[in-house]
């Protein structure tokens, strides 16, 4: 599961399951290059969470 969604102007947000190699293939498939990222926040997993629960990394990054 990999979601990008459009957070400003020139700036934008990618979802990925929290694991490297997902973050790697996401950065990959996105051409996403390490100048370009502005962070990397990892979203714990959500024990008592309704449907998606599973910990996350939002990376925001310049377009």
């Amino acid at each position: 599961m990999t979601t990008a969604t459009n957070t400003a102007a020139g700036v934008r947000e990618l979802i990925v399951p929290a694991t490297m190699d997902a973050l790697n293939a996401a950065l990959t498939e996105n051409q996403i290059r390490p100048d370009k990222i502005i962070s990397v926040m990892l979203q714990p997993r959500r024990e008592l969470a309704i449907g998606d629960f599973d910990a996350k990394y939002h990376v925001l990054y310049r377009v």
